[in-house]
């Protein structure tokens, strides 16, 4: 399963639109049915209906949808945290103050 092929799938399924994902992700829209089509297979389900210019989720595909943007959501944090520790910072602090 390729990073891309997610992104693809999680703007693609909140568009309901795979040439507006494709102007999202500046990517033409066949690059993004390719991914779709990937993902699919990989996953061996069907993730949208298609119907003429829309497409809408499965039920494998909204089920999906939680689970790649948890992948997404945790392969950032990663990376983050990655970059961090190459940098010798074990943790990030965020600290919030108010005027009063």
């Amino acid at each position: 399963m390729d990073y891309k092929w997610i992104q693809s799938f999680i703007v693609a399924a909140k568009s309901c639109n795979f040439r507006m994902a494709a102007e999202e992700l500046h990517l033409s829209q066949p690059s993004i049915t390719v991914h779709i089509h990937q993902l699919e297979q990989f996953l061996k389900v069907k993730l949208f209906k298609r119907e003429k210019n829309r497409v809408q989720l499965t039920e494998a595909g909204q089920i999906f949808l939680i689970e790649a943007q948890q992948i997404i959501h945790q392969w950032e944090k990663s990376i983050e945290r990655f970059q961090l520790a190459t940098k010798g910072i074990e943790e990030k602090l965020i600290i919030a103050m108010t005027l009063h």
